[in-house]
């Protein structure tokens, strides 16, 4: 498989801003190759029966941090991670962009 693409992926924690209010920010654990192609909802309940919103897929080496819940940063854009497919050398995650 071919990775043609370097991203980031992230989750998502709170901190607390100058006022001491609690505010969501994202961080990135990892940054990982992968291929990553168009993909939509209509296709993931096609091909696999997921219910799912997803915008785009990708393809990448089995890692941990590419969980359901969990973000990927690509091109100023965040992509939530929808689902997740783990074969037996690679994972396969739908992503939905946000």
């Amino acid at each position: 498989m071919f990775y043609d693409y370097m991203v980031d992926i992230c989750n998502e924690t709170y901190t607390k801003n100058e006022y001491g209010d609690r505010v969501k920010t994202k961080t990135v654990i990892d940054t990982i190759e992968c291929d990553m192609q168009p993909y939509s909802s209509t296709l993931a309940s096609r091909d696999y029966g997921l219910d799912i919103s997803c915008t785009n897929r990708i393809f990448a080496n089995i890692n941990s941090n590419i969980k359901q819940g969990n973000f990927i940063f690509y091109n100023s854009n965040y992509y939530l991670i929808t689902s997740t497919i783990i074969w037996e050398d690679y994972i396969e995650a739908m992503v939905n962009r946000i």
